[in-house]
C-alpha cells in the first residue's frame, strides 16, 4: 500500500488543527500534529528562551516525520508542515486584521503577533512550501469554520491530480500596504 501525505500549514491562528481534525473525521485519514510530536520529543527541537518557542531544524524535519509514519494516508498539520514533502500542501490563510485579533485573544505579546502577521502578509509559508512541493493550494479561512475548510480541502484533494502548477491567489500586501509599513517591514 502506498503512502499519501497531505500537509496543512499556515501561521498560528489560521485554523490548521481544527480543520485537520475535521478533515480526518471526514476522510478517515490519520491526523498527525507536529506540535504534539515536538512536545513529546519525537521530533528534535531546542527551546528559544527569548522568543518562548520551540525551534526545529527544517532540514531534518521531513526525514524525522516520515520515519514515524507507516503505510496509509496521513494529514500532517502544524506551522512547519509546509517543510515536509507531500502529495498536496494546503496553506491556510487569514486576513491580517482578523489574524491580529485572533492572536490577541490568545494573550500573545505584541511582538509575537506582529511577527506572525508579517509572515502571513509576506506569504512565508507559501514561498517555503514552493521550494519542496509542486501541488500547493491556499484557502482563506478568514470567515470559514473548520468544517467548511475541511470540505474545501476535500474538494481540492479530489482534484489534486489536475493541478499542474501553483498560482498564488491571496495577496494581503495589495490589500493592506499601509499595515505592512505599520508592522515595520
Amino acid at each position: 500500500m502506498k503512502r499519501f501525505i497531505l500537509c496543512i500549514s499556515g501561521v498560528p491562528g489560521t485554523g490548521k488543527t481544527r480543520a485537520a481534525e475535521e478533515l480526518g473525521r471526514i476522510t478517515g485519514c490519520s491526523v498527525v500534529s507536529l506540535n504534539k510530536l515536538i512536545k513529546s520529543g519525537k521530533i528534535k527541537s531546542a527551546w528559544d528562551r527569548k522568543r518562548k518557542t520551540s525551534v526545529v531544524s527544517e532540514k531534518g524535519l521531513d526525514r524525522q516525520v516520515k520515519k514515524l509514519l507507516g503505510e496509509g494516508n496521513y494529514i500532517i498539520e502544524g506551522g512547519l508542515a509546509h517543510f515536509i514533502r507531500c502529495d498536496l500542501c494546503v496553506i491556510l490563510r487569514t486576513d491580517p486584521e482578523v489574524l491580529m485579533k485572533r492572536l490577541g485573544k490568545r494573550g500573545w505579546p505584541g511582538w509575537k503577533i506582529r511577527e506572525n502577521v508579517m509572515a502571513e502578509m509576506l506569504d512565508e509559508a507559501v514561498i517555503d512550501a514552493g521550494t519542496r512541493n509542486k501541488r500547493i493550494i491556499e484557502i482563506d479561512t478568514t470567515r470559514t469554520g473548520p468544517k467548511r475548510a475541511a470540505v474545501t480541502i476535500k474538494m481540492a484533494l479530489n482534484n489534486y491530480r489536475l493541478q499542474r502548477q501553483y498560482c498564488p491567489r491571496i495577496n494581503w500586501i495589495k490589500k493592506y500596504p499601509e499595515l505592512l509599513i505599520k508592522l515595520g517591514a
